[in-house]
């Protein structure tokens, strides 16, 4: 199980998050707004998440989801970049994953946020 991210590093957030084998929708959804306002609002708390997620990562492990998943280099790429062995990167690219993964993991399931959910 492992989360991707893919957006352009140009300060834009990312346009969709996959776990597992559900696609968290990211994009803009200022034309469903007016439909769904809960939906929209979720959507944001999503943007929002997942930029304070990736954010939060120490350098070593941003930097390189940064240059696999939102510059779209390869492994071979990313190691010459950083001059370090492709196993290296591939390490951390996995320990980013699981990171990313266990600090969005209240987004799983039925797509609504599990935050401040409690006993009724």
């Amino acid at each position: 199980m492992f989360i991707g991210v893919k957006f352009v590093i140009s300060g834009v957030l990312p346009r969709f998050v996959e776990m597992e084998d559900q696609v968290l929708d990211l994009r803009d959804t200022t034309s469903s707004s007016k439909l769904d306002p809960l939906g929209n609002y979720l959507a944001t708390l999503k943007r929002q998440d997942v930029h304070q997620a990736i954010e939060s990562l120490r350098s070593i492990y941003r930097e390189v989801i940064i240059l696999r998943e939102f510059e779209d280099l390869s492994y071979q790429q990313i190691a010459g970049m950083l001059n370090c062995p492709i196993g290296t990167v591939m390490s951390r690219l996995r320990r980013a994953r699981e990171k990313l993964k266990r600090m969005l993991e209240h987004w799983q399931g039925d797509g609504s946020s599990t935050i401040g959910a409690g006993p009724i």
